[in-house]
């Protein structure tokens, strides 16, 4: 990860992107007032703190990293490693039960009790041992990534499905383990895009 990454400037503007997104998906304007007000969403104020624990570990400062990570898992249950790379616009719709450690690319949603790492075997090809979550990712609720392959951009996880490797761009999966059911529209990631 680059050294501009990890700036608190970019860090806010993360935390802002993930407030507005969050307004979109629940349909208000998006004006500075709206945003504003996704920040009384503990859905925001938990992925903030998130970000803040991978700020914190980036710069080599263990006890407010770990402070963050407590923090997220005592009063959300939302188990975020400080290990992660987070792209902006993030959304979890329900934190509790989400177990996270991987690279997410931008305009992510999570819906739930989400599960997202590496095969436990190390750095084997995905990041630091867990995969790189493309942009505009969906997981539906209960449905997990373990696998150290690649998620391609726009995929869909299918609620309650596990998947064990990687799924392409564009693709829809479900099952246990999950296979591919069919691949988006271009209409359909229009409609992500501009959400």
């Amino acid at each position: 990860m680059s050294a501009e990454t990890h700036t608190l400037r970019n860090v806010f503007f993360c935390i802002w992107e993930d407030a507005a997104r969050k307004g979109r998906q629940m349909g208000r304007p998006a004006t500075k007032l709206s945003i504003v007000r996704s920040f009384m969403s503990i859905n925001v104020i938990a992925v903030a703190i998130f970000r803040l624990s991978i700020y914190f570990c980036a710069k080599g400062l263990w006890l407010p990293s770990m402070f963050c990570y407590y923090v997220n898992i005592i009063a959300f249950g939302f188990d975020g490693s400080p290990y992660s790379e987070i792209g902006p616009g993030l959304v979890v719709v329900h934190l509790v039960g989400n177990v996270l450690h991987a690279k997410i690319g931008r305009n992510c949603t999570l819906f739930g009790r989400n599960g997202i790492g590496g095969k436990g075997k190390g750095n084997t090809g995905g990041w630091r041992g867990g995969p790189v979550v493309g942009d505009h990712v969906t997981l539906g609720f209960g449905a997990c990534i373990i696998t150290d392959q690649p998620i391609g951009d726009h995929a869909m996880i299918g609620a309650g499905s596990w998947c064990f490797k990687g799924v392409p761009e564009r693709a829809i999966v479900g099952g246990l383990p999950a296979e591919l059911l069919r691949f988006k529209t271009g209409e359909e990631v229009q409609a992500e895009i501009d959400s």
